[in-house]
């Protein structure tokens, strides 16, 4: 469903098109989006107008980066689980483990449904030390959300991270932070 991620150089972007709008902080972006390259992961942005989509990343400073990433047509979804050897905090290492499982565009919209992205919070370039970065972002009509937040440890958005994480079928090794 998702659009393949050309590295070729064009006149107008440079060598690849940009991860993240430029709201998001520059360093951030850069550590982002090498993680998500490694994880094998596509750029949302800019937005699609074609299905909608949604992304967590996981990022635990001494444990696998994790990505987990949900999409919907009008007609069906797809769920897809990813993980790399390495560390959220350090070098993301390769792609080690991979799930996909098709899903009725009901079933994936009820995943959706859970996920809380009212009030996007604007990126920080906060230091985190030794905890973990959460970054969920959607496309839904041809609009881009980021919201990322810090160790979260309780409420509606780790509730709703966590379970589209189960639903992936991902195994996750390491505790939550």
């Amino acid at each position: 469903m998702a659009a393949g991620r050309s590295k070729s150089r064009t006149p107008e972007r440079g060598p690849d098109p940009p991860w993240f709008p430029p709201e998001v902080d520059a360093s951030l972006a850069s550590w982002f989006a090498r993680q998500l390259d490694a994880l094998e992961e596509q750029p949302l942005w800019p937005p699609s107008h074609t299905i909608e989509i949604y992304r967590l990343t996981w990022l635990r400073t001494f444990h696998q980066p994790i990505a987990v990433r949900l999409e919907i047509s009008s007609d069906q979804g797809r769920i897809l689980g990813k993980a790399c050897s390495g560390a959220g905090g350090y070098e993301p290492g390769s792609l080690v483990d991979r799930t996909e499982q098709l899903l009725t565009a009901e079933v994936a919209r009820g995943h959706a449904s859970r996920l809380e992205l009212t009030d996007p919070l604007p990126p920080t370039a906060q230091l985190v030390l030794d905890g973990s970065r959460w970054i969920l972002e959607s496309v839904r009509d041809g609009h881009y959300t980021f919201r990322e937040v810090a160790s979260p440890d309780e409420g509606q958005f780790l509730d709703g991270c966590l379970a589209l994480i189960e639903a992936s079928g991902l195994v996750v090794k390491g505790p939550v932070y």
